[in-house]
């Protein structure tokens, strides 16, 4: 049987709500093969760093205003995928 669940459109209003998200850019790692690639002993913190450099300058968002960010992995490390490869 059918259930009416709520969704987002329903559970949102027309007015802004400091529980809004909003995703203002997206930007990817690049990916290499698992334990043979350049990036295998690459800290996924040092490769987030020219990601969060790339959306401040793409954005022109003042870095001050952000008060959030999702960062999350394409592959789970017990799927095939490394967090520091797959960021």
């Amino acid at each position: 049987a059918l259930i009416a669940e709520p969704t987002a459109a329903t559970l949102s209003g027309p007015e802004p709500s400091d529980d809004d998200v909003v995703v203002c850019c997206s930007v990817r790692t690049a990916v290499t093969r698992a334990s043979k690639g350049p990036l295998k002993d690459t800290p996924c913190e040092d490769m987030l760093v020219p990601l969060f450099k790339a959306i401040v300058e793409k954005t022109k968002i003042d870095p001050k205003k952000i008060e959030d960010a999702q960062i999350g992995n394409v592959l789970q490390p017990t799927a095939g995928g490394a967090t520091s490869r797959m960021s």
